[in-house]
């Protein structure tokens, strides 16, 4: 994805809808184009390989979901802030072949360390 939320040709995409509005701890923060913002969903697809991505909250005063894209430019690994599926907030959710693999868990002390930034900025 570009700055502006281009999609390329090669991953299949004719319009933008997501657009960067800054960024948190080093990562940009999406946020939807035309669409209502209590929906706000994750690209399913990265144009950009290994990159990762932040959504806010529909206030937009609260960091919602981290997801960290793989070299296929698809999802690996989520951490989601405004939810609990009984792992506890925030908690991962993993990606395989760009299907979610189960329903979450905790982050593990590796994970705190390698997302330190974004867990802190997230008030964890």
């Amino acid at each position: 994805m570009g700055g502006r939320g281009a999609k390329l040709e090669s991953g299949g995409f004719r319009f933008q809808e997501f657009k960067s509005t800054g960024e948190i701890a080093g990562v940009k923060v999406l946020e939807p184009i035309n669409r209502n913002k209590d929906q706000v969903k994750m690209p399913h697809i990265s144009n950009t390989p290994g990159t990762s991505y932040l959504t806010l909250n529909k206030k937009g005063d609260r960091i919602k979901k981290f997801r960290q894209y793989g070299a296929d430019r698809l999802p690996v690994l989520d951490i989601d802030f405004d939810h609990d599926h009984g792992w506890g907030v925030p908690h991962v959710q993993e990606w395989k072949d760009g299907k979610r693999v189960d329903e979450g868990r905790p982050i593990t002390q590796e994970e705190r360390i390698k997302y330190a930034k974004i867990l802190e900025a997230a008030g964890y």
